[in-house]
């Protein structure tokens, strides 16, 4: 299952796409793969759920630890 949630303000809204059916839909067909490929890179490749198909776009990783 992929969840999708968006902000804006104090306003939240989510959504569940099971995660075969997200590339038979128009715009999450899209969407899913560049985000599938920012978590991965935000990741540093530990989470590899679904494959990076992006050049890097995300730069500047700071490992923060408690």
């Amino acid at each position: 299952m992929r969840t999708l949630i968006a902000h804006e303000g104090d306003q939240k809204v989510s959504g569940h796409v099971a995660w075969n059916s997200a590339r038979n839909l128009k715009g999450y067909r899209d969407a899913f793969p560049i985000l599938d490929s920012i978590v991965r890179q935000i990741s540093e490749d530990t989470v590899k759920a679904a494959p990076n198909t992006l050049a890097p776009i995300v730069t500047g990783i700071v490992r923060v630890t408690n």
